[in-house]
C-alpha cells in the first residue's frame, strides 16, 4: 500500500495534467469523429494543435462539398466554436496568435475549429470578433458576454 503522501502526490500530478481533448461531435443529426480515416499525410495538411485528437474525414468532406445537405450546418458550427468563448489572443511574434483560455475544456473547442480550418484572430479595435476561413478573414460583432459563474455553471 502507498503512503497517503504518495497517493495525494500522484492524484495532484494527474490534476495537473488533466486535459481537454476534442473527439467527436455531432451536427444535424450525424456524428464525426467516430471512425479515425485520416492519413498520416492528410493530418500534416491541416493545422497542428493542441487538445485535439479527431481523424475523421468525414467532416471535412462535407465542409468541402457545398451541395452535401449539411454542408450549411457544419460550417456554421464551426463558425460557432471560432466565436463563442472568452479567449483572449496574444501575438509574441516567434510562435505567432497564442491563446488564452480560462479552461481546457474552451481551448479544446477553439482548437477544434482552428484545427477544421476556422481561426479565431481576436479581435479589432472595435471589438469584433475575427475569424480567418477559407483565406477569408469574417468579421463578427460581438453582442453580449455571458459571464461564466457558479450559478450558471450547469
Amino acid at each position: 500500500p502507498r503512503s497517503t503522501q504518495s497517493r495525494s502526490s500522484a492524484a495532484s500530478d494527474v490534476y495537473k495534467r488533466q486535459i481537454m481533448e476534442f473527439k467527436k461531435i455531432c451536427i444535424g443529426g450525424e456524428s464525426y469523429g467516430e471512425v479515425k480515416n485520416m492519413t498520416k499525410e492528410e493530418l500534416q495538411q491541416l493545422t497542428s494543435v493542441t487538445n485535439v485528437d479527431f481523424q475523421d474525414k468525414q467532416l471535412l468532406d462535407v465542409l468541402n462539398n457545398k451541395s452535401d445537405q449539411n454542408h450549411q450546418r457544419v460550417k456554421d458550427c464551426l463558425f460557432h466554436l471560432a466565436l463563442c468563448h472568452s479567449i483572449i489572443t496574444e501575438n509574441d511574434g516567434k510562435e505567432g496568435l497564442k491563446y488564452n483560455a480560462s479552461s481546457p475544456d474552451e481551448l479544446a473547442l477553439v482548437n477544434f475549429a482552428k484545427f477544421i480550418g476556422f481561426e479565431y484572430a481576436g479581435t479589432d479595435v472595435n471589438n469584433n470578433m475575427l475569424v480567418s476561413y477559407n483565406g477569408e478573414q469574417h468579421k463578427f460583432e460581438l453582442l453580449h458576454v455571458l459571464e461564466f459563474n457558479s450559478t450558471r455553471k450547469r
